[in-house]
């Protein structure tokens, strides 16, 4: 699939829109009804599409822009998330000839083992941060709930996801990437 500069740019900004609605949701929704320990990590989930469906060349600067949206509502900063999300690219970008989304089942499957892979990552970069290892265990426990809602709700977001980035006009002259 190529993408045309302004076909990118484009698609980009209706995915930051649509994680800005979502951590507005998750920031002010969630605390309102009593979950106020729940902080679902759509950042996560829309680079982990970003990284499985679009061309290589855009992602790590797309990263880059989620996860600046992303730092404004939460104490994570961008740089850590950044790094997590492009380590995780590079890893993705062996695997993903070999993984198929042929049903729901697959991509809540394979969302959730990224997830994890990026939880031991954040975890070990912030606890190398702050010299201190003894309470990886404890966001983990607070963690796999989180992850487990983010796996379940995958394959709708991929499907909105994929309407966004499939709305854009393939470009002739001024196209990036390509598979």
């Amino acid at each position: 699939m190529r993408f045309s500069t302004i076909g990118l740019i484009k698609a980009m900004l209706m995915t930051l829109f649509l994680l800005l609605m979502l951590e507005i949701f998750s920031s002010t929704f969630l605390p309102m009804i009593g979950l106020s320990g729940i902080r679902l990590s759509f950042n996560v989930l829309i680079i982990l599409y970003l990284v499985l469906r679009v061309p290589i060349t855009p992602v790590p600067f797309c990263i880059l822009l989620i996860q600046m949206l992303h730092s404004l509502f939460s104490i994570e900063g961008w740089a850590l998330g950044t790094i997590a999300g492009v380590a995780i690219l590079m890893f993705m970008n062996y695997l993903k000839d070999l993984i198929h989304f042929s049903s729901g089942l697959t991509t809540m499957i394979t969302i959730q083992v990224t997830q994890l892979v990026w939880f031991v990552i954040m975890g070990l970069m912030l606890s190398l941060k702050l010299g201190d290892f003894t309470g990886i265990f404890d966001m983990l426990i607070r963690f796999l709930p989180q992850s487990i809602v983010i796996s379940i709700i995958s394959p709708f977001m991929f499907n909105l996801l994929d309407f966004i980035w499939s709305s854009i006009k393939p470009g002739n002259s001024d196209s990036l990437g390509g598979v």
